[in-house]
């Protein structure tokens, strides 16, 4: 007898335990992350985890990847949607936060992984940031000749303004009494003022 087709719409095995990492990566971090822990959020057994990853270090891989993966497509699109430089770059930076507000333990797992002094993620972290870090100072670079400060550290620019949002969204509990209301709005006009002649 021929097995069940799998439902297209149901997420692999592989996808369904990458989701039920991320979080108990983001609230308890890499050490301290039981894979028995993400099996049981998976709804699966702790040697089909293995089956799939067969390390907690080939997991948190999957897991960084995937997040870094998504991020920099959110970025790309949001860099190659309609209108002039500053449309764009206003599209990116709010592409951005809407990507930490739609996956609030990313902001908590790269914070994480942002103060870690060691440990597996730390090559894994560089290796996907850094190609992304570098294609956005290259892409506001060459598209806003002209029209940026004179003189400015375009890559200080945007860890200073990604940064201020990554923190925001990862501190999500004081977030209110430190910030206050912070919309889009206000948001904007702070990076416009940094990278942008008036």
């Amino acid at each position: 007898m021929a097995r069940p087709k799998a439902d297209p719409s149901t997420p692999s095995t592989p996808t369904r335990i990458v989701d039920a990492a991320i979080p108990v990566f983001a609230s308890q971090g890499y050490d301290a992350a039981k894979l028995a822990d993400i099996a049981a959020a998976a709804d699966i057994r702790r040697p089909s985890l293995l089956y799939h990853f067969s390390t907690k270090a080939d997991l948190y891989s999957a897991v960084i990847s995937r997040v870094f993966t998504h991020l920099g497509e959110t970025v790309v699109r949001a860099q190659n949607s309609d209108g002039d430089f500053i449309q764009r770059l206003r599209a990116t930076y709010v592409s951005y936060g809407d990507f930490l507000n739609h996956h609030p333990t990313t902001s908590r797992l790269i914070v994480r992984e942002l103060i870690a002094s060691e440990g597996p993620g730390r090559p894994i972290f560089l290796d996907r940031v850094v190609p992304l870090l570098d294609l956005i100072e290259t892409w506001i670079r060459s598209e806003g000749k002209g029209q940026l400060h004179e003189g400015l550290n375009i890559r200080h620019a945007i860890m200073h303004v990604a940064g201020e949002i990554l923190l925001r969204h990862a501190a999500v509990s004081v977030a209110g009494p430190l910030w206050g209301h912070v919309d889009d709005d206000l948001g904007w006009s702070v990076a416009y003022r940094m990278f942008l002649k008036e």
